[in-house]
């Protein structure tokens, strides 16, 4: 019964941990990103699909709604960063249905 508790308040811990990572990183990331012009990780993560960076926070969050849910306004924020300013709101496939003009064939 001992070795359970304590690999569930490993499990709890990790999550923990993941969950603050994965916002502290994304803040660095939105940080790089937005002094792309004055250095040069910066750049480099501007021309990275920024999907990825949702990933991790996507993972996290049904892992704190069943393990460590004070963790979950960590991984929510995390999120919300991700699509919003990191992202811009968009997604990767670009415009859906591009306009027609009425003179274009």
């Amino acid at each position: 019964m001992v070795a359970v508790s304590r690999s569930r308040r490993w499990l709890r811990r990790a999550i923990a941990v993941g969950a603050w990572l994965s916002l502290l990183m994304l803040v660095g990331v939105w940080a790089s990103i937005r002094l792309s012009d004055r250095w040069w990780p910066g750049t480099f993560l501007s021309f990275l699909a920024r999907w990825i960076w949702a990933v991790p926070p996507l993972l996290l969050i049904p892992l704190c709604l069943a393990f460590r849910q004070r963790s979950l306004v960590a991984a929510i924020l995390a999120l919300g960063l991700a699509v919003g300013p990191v992202m811009g709101c968009a997604s990767a496939g670009g415009v859906p249905f591009p306009e027609r003009r009425p003179d274009s064939k």
